[in-house]
């Protein structure tokens, strides 16, 4: 059945990742968003924590008190975005129940006299899935808890001839900005639509990541760099690498950061 976004009063989601998933990496949220005003109400807790010790839970990069609650607004785009979600949706008139060792999300659609539209899982939940993981990221933003995703590409050849593409998602805004720089030539700037991101977020995470390989220090010599804003630059063929013998996803992520800008 379908449901028009505007007889929604509430959206209400739980997500819990699921018994397989052990702790302290195991954790659930509720988002709460009155869909009118773009209010929002996102709560995270991490779960069974209560038989490890601090060093087992620091050791793996948690604190000790990474629950968070935030209550805002939304931005418009994202108002405007489940306006979208919910009315591209075909919702099952007999939703089926999620796996408790899985995980999965659980979505309540509340009219505007408070009575249920819908509720259970969504027919399309791979689609539902990846915009969850947007959406919290663009709360994180909105709560200046994280900044947005930000990707220097740098490419030094002879002579020091220069050519360096700088990359910004705003999960927030739902935008991307990008502009490049060649040397002694003007800067080019893009404006890729938002859609794009899912397919270049791939090809930027499928290379394998040398931590131990990588550099603080702004890269002087030849060669082609990737910093992702933790701070290190990777090394196309040292640090950053093909995770597969015969995979191409260095020459496939070179190709899709510079076709940003092809007219």
């Amino acid at each position: 059945m379908n449901i028009d976004s505007k007889s929604v009063k509430s959206i209400h989601i739980t997500f819990d990742a699921g018994s397989l998933v052990p702790a302290p990496y195991h954790y659930a949220y509720t988002l709460d968003i009155q869909l009118q005003q773009a209010l929002a109400n996102y709560k995270i807790e991490y779960l069974h924590r209560e038989e490890l010790s601090e060093e087992e839970i620091t050791d793996e990069g948690f604190t000790l008190d990474d629950d968070w609650q935030w209550e805002g607004k939304l931005t418009e785009a994202w108002q405007q975005a489940l306006h979208q979600q919910v009315d591209k949706q075909s919702w099952p008139k007999k939703p089926s129940r999620p796996k408790p060792e899985e995980g999965s999300l659980h979505i309540r659609l509340l009219d505007h006299e408070d009575k249920v539209l819908f509720e259970g899982l969504p027919a399309d939940l791979s689609s539902w899935e990846y915009f969850m993981q947007e959406l919290v990221q663009g709360i994180y933003e909105i709560a200046r808890r994280e900044a947005p995703f930000q990707l220097v590409y740098k490419e030094i050849g002879s002579g020091n001839n220069q050519h360096q593409i700088f990359l910004e998602a705003s999960f927030a805004q739902r935008t991307i900005t990008a502009r490049q720089q060649h040397a002694g030539m003007e800067e080019e700037f893009a404006q890729p639509d938002w859609k794009q991101l899912k397919s270049l977020m791939k090809s930027i995470y499928v290379p394998d990541y040398d931590y131990e390989q990588a550099s603080i220090q702004e890269p002087k010599k030849r060669g082609k760099y990737l910093a992702t804003g933790e701070g290190l630059w990777f090394k196309f063929g040292e640090s950053l690498t093909e995770p597969e013998a015969r995979s191409n996803s260095l020459e496939r992520l070179e190709q899709d950061l510079k076709g940003l800008f092809k007219k």
